[in-house]
């Protein structure tokens, strides 16, 4: 893998990403410290503590960035461990969906370095969306030149929902991190180092669950192929065995998800599991069998359905432009979108550009496509400014 930092156009292009990705957090940054002068923080404030908040003195804005809505979550369960599920789970809150235990972990040891759980939210995410645009790219030199690799990464690292959720403390960022290094690894047929990633992926966050689903189906295409290549029957590669890793650390975190459910009285989990089984279409995995619920609540809900439609026709269309790129590619990313499809709840439905990250293979596509670097340039900058507006949806209506 670091093997391209020894060629110097992909070492230049890295160092610029790297460089943007600095100043847009900067110019993020400027923009939450106006709206505190302004005094328009004032959402998202539920279930604060005053514990972890008198761990050390910090700025405002890293209190903003660090410690509103689904933030203060991953930062509490750092700190305050099962007290913080005995709290929330009686009140019925619904932020705890898709939870892992890895990114709370990984606040948790640096909040020992840093003396502040709430500051070492905000360096861990935005850590982990710099470390994600350079695995990215990587994913990129993969199929595309150094030219293209580096407009498909300056468009995910603009992309509204990258860029929010790289400069707030949310679990996106780790999670897409581990997930395109899992890829990196499948790629390079080095199935122990992907399991090992997709593993971690599933520990930050359930809905990697459907990783195993995606390396399944490519193991079963590539197999068909290669039989009907050689016209006899063959083995599968051992490595594929490799994936029971994932699989089990899948297993065992959701034991110990239902053990804190049940020895904390969390009652808004009581649909999540059957026996010691997670349930589909449950607060602990939100993704229906089928399409049919999401859009039956977009025909009840028409505006928000073409908004919705807005970010998942595009992600449709770049999906089946992988083909052109990669087949493997392109099973990710249909797939990615087949599980967005399927969330059925509309406090996750809301959340969909979010849950589009997924399908980060369609960023691949998008790269692409792009031909002319002044259009690029366009592109990124409306992506920003979308991320701007995201940022001020997050901090006076609502999550993201």
């Amino acid at each position: 893998m670091f093997k391209l930092f020894q060629n110097e156009k992909d070492r230049k292009y890295l160092l610029i990403l790297i460089i943007l990705m600095l100043l847009l957090k900067v110019l993020g940054s400027l923009f939450v410290n106006y709206y505190i002068k302004k005094g328009k923080m004032n959402q998202g404030l539920v279930y604060r503590s005053e514990k972890v908040m008198k761990q050390a003195k910090i700025s405002p804005v890293i209190m903003a960035l660090g410690y509103h809505w689904d933030s203060i979550h991953y930062v509490n369960i750092s700190y305050l461990g099962k007290e913080h599920f005995k709290l929330v789970g009686k009140e019925k809150n619904f932020a705890l969906r898709n939870f892992g235990y890895l990114f709370p972990t990984i606040i948790m040891i640096l909040g020992w370095i840093f003396r502040s759980n709430i500051l070492a939210g905000v360096i861990a995410s935005n850590v982990f969306s710099i470390l994600t645009i350079i695995a990215f790219y990587h994913v990129c030199r993969l199929y595309l030149s150094e030219e293209k690799s580096f407009a498909a990464s300056a468009l995910l690292m603009t992309y509204p929902a990258f860029f929010a959720t790289g400069l707030i403390t949310y679990s996106e960022p780790a999670y897409l991190f581990f997930a395109i290094l899992s890829w990196y690894y499948f790629e390079k047929e080095d199935y122990l180092m992907s399991a090992v990633f997709t593993g971690m992926a599933l520990c930050v966050r359930t809905s990697g669950a459907i990783l195993l689903g995606i390396y399944f189906v490519c193991f079963l295409i590539r197999f068909i192929k290669k039989i009907k290549k050689e016209k006899r029957f063959s083995l599968p590669p051992a490595g594929c065995l490799y994936y029971l890793i994932p699989f089990i650390l899948f297993v065992i975190s959701s034991l110990i998800t239902k053990r804190i459910m049940s020895s904390s009285d969390v009652i808004m989990w009581q649909d999540t599991f059957s026996k010691s089984i997670p349930s589909a279409n449950s607060y602990f995995f939100p993704i229906a069998p089928s399409p049919k619920e999401q859009i039956m609540h977009f025909m009840g809900d028409t505006k928000l359905g073409l908004e919705m439609y807005m970010y998942i026709l595009p992600a449709i269309f770049l999906g089946f432009h992988l083909k052109k790129i990669n087949a493997g590619l392109l099973t990710y990313a249909l797939i990615a979108i087949f599980s967005v499809m399927c969330i059925p709840m509309p406090p996750v439905i809301k959340a969909i550009p979010r849950h589009l990250l997924n399908a980060w293979p369609i960023f691949i596509a998008f790269g692409e496509l792009i031909e002319n670097r002044y259009f690029l340039f366009v592109i990124c900058t409306f992506f920003f400014l979308g991320g701007i507006k995201t940022l001020e949806y997050y901090f006076t209506t609502c999550y993201i």
